[in-house]
């Protein structure tokens, strides 16, 4: 098997883990974890690449949250943003606007949880690291 090179994760930007239940549809795709990059290791054709992730900045949804965290309201396909469906690729790149749809939306799930303030932490830090202007939502949050 070919190794996974992964080419444009950078420090600072969010990986999204995602899964498809038993039985479901990709359409039915949903998140069960998110973390903020801290090192990445690009790899090669004979060596995988690996994320770490930055310890302050990881989340993980109980079951029940995320059943109502599917991906496709937050991300599209960048060629046809119409089509649910994964294909091939173990790996996906969201655009920053993406990855601040899922830390919103996470903020959300996590309210009222012991992970509220996490949430919110990564929110800010991802969006000062990626030079991202915190919107009106900043305002709600606090």
């Amino acid at each position: 098997m070919k190794a996974v090179s992964i080419c444009k994760a950078g420090r600072g930007k969010l990986c999204v883990m995602t899964t498809v239940e038993p039985g479901k549809k990709t359409k039915d795709a949903i998140v069960f974890g998110m973390f903020i990059i801290g090192d990445v290791y690009t790899g090669n054709e004979d060596e995988a690449g690996v994320l770490a992730s930055d310890s302050r900045f990881r989340l993980i949804f109980t079951p029940e949250e995320a059943r109502h965290f599917n991906l496709w309201n937050h991300f599209q396909n960048r060629n046809n943003p119409d089509i649910k469906a994964w294909g091939s690729g173990l790996l996906r790149y969201a655009t920053d606007e993406m990855a601040v749809s899922f830390l919103k939306a996470a903020i959300e799930l996590k309210r009222g949880t012991k992970d509220e303030n996490k949430s919110i932490e990564m929110y800010r830090f991802f969006c000062e690291e990626n030079g991202i202007k915190m919107d009106l939502y900043d305002k709600l949050i606090q």
